[in-house]
């Protein structure tokens, strides 16, 4: 399942900060991984029943198929059956909480 936030236009520095964003995340090696860079922040997440490396086959499924399919989207989460990964730019959300920055997280 998938869902994108409307479409915004994005400058070369968002695109590049986001992914940045999304290749810190992939190259993860753990079950759940946060991170930001400027007001792009993502998080990803495997169950913890997969082995590493199929955690981390999935979340470079979920990433690589979340910036081809949102890539111009303010927002995106891309779940999988075992695992998730979600980039949102400014904090905004479908909660309708644009701005607001999520704490606890670890930026890149």
């Amino acid at each position: 399942m998938k869902k994108c936030g409307t479409s915004v236009a994005f400058d070369s520095d968002a695109l590049t900060r986001r992914d940045a964003v999304m290749g810190y995340l992939a190259a993860g090696g753990q079950y759940f991984r946060v991170g930001g860079s400027g007001d792009i922040q993502g998080v990803a997440q495997c169950v913890q029943d997969l082995s590493g490396s199929e955690c981390q086959d999935c979340l470079n499924e979920a990433i690589g198929r979340l910036k081809s399919e949102c890539g111009s989207a303010a927002f995106g989460d891309m779940f999988l059956g075992k695992c998730y990964a979600r980039y949102t730019d400014r904090g905004g959300h479908s909660n309708g909480e644009s701005g607001r920055r999520p704490r606890g997280r670890v930026y890149v």
